[in-house]
């Protein structure tokens, strides 16, 4: 087989060595490469699916607070009361949803956003049931700057992300030990504040 290929070369039927190697070579990258991408790709679609549970997670625990604003803002009709507790009644069958998938996912990160979402809905609920007492008033109102806000959602809102980075890092050890030790102490699943009912009277009461 050697001397037909010697022979084959010689008369230029056969490429050289020096020929074929970079093509080989050249393969070989293009090969390496390719091996990388999809272990990326394995590893980056997981990671991708994380920051999308956590990203709602997020929003829907903010939303509270936004749930504030709408009943304040609200045109004092039965029918948008009513949707307006069907949006509380959805947000904290998510939000429940979102506690037992984070716990299945890192009981520390479940405790961190159970004190989140406690915090937020600590200061939004007696505003949330002062509101529904008092009628709306339309965006453009006086009345709404002397309204009181809630306070230190943001502080716990910029906690809860920075544990959420701890966990996108908890291949790492010091991530994964900063994430335990900062959320040590706080119940899993603590319970929830009511949410506003309808009544067949008129606005909800909580």
């Amino acid at each position: 087989m050697s001397c037909s290929y010697i022979s084959y070369s010689a008369l230029g039927l056969l490429p050289s060595p020096s020929e074929w190697a970079p093509a080989v070579g050249a393969a070989a990258i293009a090969g390496a490469f390719a091996l990388v991408s999809v272990v990326a790709a394995t590893v980056r679609a997981p990671r991708d699916r994380r920051r999308e549970l956590y990203s709602r997670a997020f929003a829907d625990a903010m939303s509270w607070q936004e749930g504030l604003y709408r009943v304040r803002r609200r045109d004092n009709t039965s029918e948008q009361d009513l949707l307006l507790t069907a949006r509380f009644h959805d947000l904290q069958e998510r939000i429940d949803h979102h506690r037992a998938w984070l716990a299945s996912e890192s009981i520390p990160l479940a405790r961190s956003y159970c004190r989140f979402v406690s915090h937020v809905k600590g200061e939004c609920q007696p505003l949330i049931t002062a509101a529904w007492a008092d009628p709306g008033k339309p965006p453009s109102s006086a009345g709404h700057a002397s309204s009181t806000h809630p306070r230190g959602i943001d502080e716990q809102a910029s906690r809860f992300l920075f544990d959420v980075r701890l966990h996108l890092w908890s291949a790492l050890f010091i991530p994964t030990l900063m994430l335990r030790h900062r959320n040590q102490k706080t119940p899993p699943h603590p319970p929830s504040p009511p949410t506003p009912a309808p009544t067949a009277a008129g606005p909800p009461t909580p």
